[in-house]
């Protein structure tokens, strides 16, 4: 059976180490804060005021913890002590509140660090008071029942006591929890956990600074591993960053990476990949500091494992992140990329032009086959020896070639308006978003211009959409590739026909393809049924297209009949029977996609004030018919909630003309997980 002093040991342990644990997570929150020299804001003091309280918070909690096991009751007197003076630098940078004027809007006021801090003194004084007469206590009960009044009734006068004292109360309940737990193990009589020694001073002396210097260790591990548990891909609104020779701003840092280890998010393809990385700087340009560690903590990005990267990114500026090796990348917002996709921004950095010259450079790449979703990054294919021609003032024109990288350099022009254009190979097209020749240059002296030519397959599939009679028709169609993988960007795949029933879809990479019309089923637009080219309902019977390297193929005609029309009265009411306004009415046509899932992806039309919608269906095929409202959350815990009725199932020209439908299902929609990137 285990003692009483063991159970008190272990307690007393397990207090030291929460105490300590708990100054250290401060300690590395005072050196992950960031810091603002010269800040104009009029708050401005609130942050250094915040800083100083997280510093006390740390070390008072670590001293405490530190002395507990050999002086239990100084221990007590050091966090309370401490109490007061910490409390109000935590609890003033939160302690405003919003006034409002009349006509003038509402103002964020917080109260003047005298007033808080002769509140905060109030506060604390009927506590404070008793302990220098803690061996009388008569006496101390009589000064705290006196000085409560007092203290009482002077912060129920104050006008910031409803925001600062609930303020001062949860600040100072771990003060008061420690401090009180040791002054009363004292008191009790609890044996110290270490028996208390006197040791020369040197040794002393010697023995803190190793514990100052472990602490430090500690804090700087620490703050190392909250970086990388913030490291994020979240990038906000931002734009990428232009091609620079030189610092962009006060505070870059721009070197060249070879990435040991990455956060083990996921594994694609044999590689890891995560949002944070640990690397070994290869080459550096500018920004990282003379006595920086060849080892670098990468933060907000994609990294994969055991590539070399190019950085630009910037170093923390808070407390203790500024002396460590920690870069932020935000690569959707900077040029941090893979260097097999950095050539151009490496060249330009090993060999910046002179200041005041002006240079356009690029890169041509050929045509790649396309590999969806994430993966990990395959260099481009250069085409060497591309033309490039610049026009001129004059109209007069130059050639250029790209060297054995796939790059070309125009140097020193003047000032002026230029044109480029690519020499494209035939059956390819150049851009991802079909530029169209020639591309518009303007040049102002010292000016660094990038601009890369991408090529793409351009093969051609088109035809027309008929009825019967030849007359041209509207209609969605759609490519799809035949086993069901993605399809590229740069292809516009699902695209309505023109109003002769004409389409062309182009920018195809070899492959094999089918030909999806109205993918949704049919509509008002497009009274015609979902059909794969060319009269298949299913995929597994479509004709597959085989398309080579820039072929053309053409005369992929539809011939399809115009369905009969059912209209259908549908009104939608709550389980109350109140009118449900501007609901959704919602069908699915049986073998499309929007068929297996209840969900509004085919909306007909939305109720009247009266929850009535009047909606047309076509043809024979079993549909199910259904309504959605989406309606805001009073809860707190969801975004909205989407409510449904039970389906009404039946073939299209069978459907009632006059339909009920109440919303009953609800499917709540609660706020945003935490990013799932990987």
């Amino acid at each position: 059976m285990i003692s009483k002093q063991a159970l008190r040991t272990t307690l007393s342990w397990s207090v030291v180490v929460v105490g300590f644990a708990f100054g250290l997570l401060a300690l590395v929150l005072l050196g992950s804060a960031d810091i603002s020299f010269g800040d104009r804001d009029p708050g401005w003091y609130l942050r250094w005021v915040g800083i100083a309280g997280l510093g006390l918070l740390g070390t008072g909690f670590i001293a405490g913890s530190m002395v507990a096991p050999r002086r239990p009751r100084s221990a007590g007197l050091i966090f309370v002590i401490l109490m007061p003076i910490a409390v109000f630098c935590l609890a003033l940078p939160g302690a405003g509140d919003l006034v409002l004027h009349a006509n003038e809007g509402g103002y964020f006021v917080i109260p003047l660090p005298l007033a808080a801090l002769s509140l905060i003194a109030v506060f604390y004084l009927p506590f404070a008071v008793p302990l220098l007469v803690q061996r009388r206590r008569k006496l101390a009960l009589i000064l705290f029942a006196v000085l409560g009044g007092f203290a009482g009734f002077i912060v129920w006068r104050s006008p910031w006591t409803r925001v600062l004292v609930p303020l001062l109360a949860v600040c100072s309940a771990p003060f008061l929890i420690f401090g009180r737990f040791w002054i009363m193990t004292q008191r009790r009589g609890w044996l110290p956990l270490l028996e208390p020694h006197r040791k020369p001073v040197a040794r002393r002396v010697g023995k803190l600074s190793a514990i100052c210097l472990l602490i430090l260790c500690l804090d700087a591990a620490a703050t190392l591993a909250m970086a990388a548990w913030r490291s994020s891909t979240f990038s906000g609104d931002c734009s990428g960053r232009g091609l620079f020779a030189r610092p962009v701003y006060p505070g870059q840092v721009v070197f060249t990476v070879h990435l040991l280890r990455v956060q083990h998010a996921k594994r694609v393809s044999g590689k890891w990949v995560g949002d944070w990385a640990i690397g070994s700087v290869q080459e550096r340009f500018w920004g990282l500091p003379w006595w920086s560690s060849r080892l670098v903590l990468l933060t907000n990005g994609i990294f994969w494992e055991g590539d070399t990267y190019l950085v630009d990114g910037s170093r923390a500026h808070a407390l203790l992140t500024r002396a460590l090796p920690i870069v932020e990348t935000r690569s959707g917002c900077s040029r941090t990329r893979n260097a097999i996709y950095a050539a151009v921004d490496l060249r330009v950095l090993r060999r910046p032009p002179a200041r005041g010259s002006t240079l356009v450079i690029g890169s041509v790449t050929k045509p790649e086959e396309y590999v969806g979703g994430l993966t990990p990054p395959q260099p481009s294919q250069p085409l060497v020896g591309a033309q490039i021609i610049l026009t001129g003032p004059n109209d007069t024109t130059t050639r250029f070639t790209t060297d054995e990288e796939g790059i070309y350099e125009i140097h020193d022009l003047p000032p002026g308006d230029y044109t480029l254009q690519l020499l494209v190979p035939e059956h390819q097209v150049v851009g991802f978003f079909d530029e169209k020749p020639p591309v518009p240059l303007h040049l102002n002296k010292g000016d660094l211009v990038q601009h890369n030519f991408d090529l793409f397959w351009n093969g051609r599939i088109e035809g027309r959409v008929k009825d019967s009679t030849g007359q041209g028709l509207h209609a969605w169609v759609e490519l799809l590739k035949a086993d069901r993988s993605q399809l590229p960007g740069s292809v516009r795949n699902f695209l309505l026909t023109a109003p002769d029933g004409s389409y062309l879809i182009n920018k195809i990479p070899p492959g094999r393809y089918v030909l999806l019309l109205n993918s949704s089923g049919p509509r008002d637009e497009w009274p015609h049924d979902m059909q794969y080219y060319p009269s298949a309902s299913s995929i597994a019977d479509a004709q597959k297209l085989e398309v080579t390297e820039g072929q053309r193929i053409t005369g992929i005609d539809f011939t399809v009949p115009r369905l009969d029309r059912k209209t259908v009265h549908v009104r939608v009411t709550w389980p109350d029977g109140g009118p449900a306004k501007d609901a959704a009415v919602c069908v699915a046509y049986e073998r499309t996609e929007d068929y297996g899932v209840l969900a509004c992806l085919n909306d007909l039309g939305r109720t009247n004030q009266d929850g009535v919608a009047v909606v047309n269906l076509y043809g024979r095929t079993h549909v199910r018919l259904f309504a959605e409202q989406m309606v805001s959350s009073t809860s707190g815990k969801e975004w909205w909630i989407t409510y449904h009725n039970q389906p009404l199932e039946a073939a299209a020209d069978k459907v009632p003309d006059h339909v009920n439908l109440v919303l009953t299902l609800a499917e709540p929609y609660g706020p945003p997980k935490p990013d799932d990137t990987f």
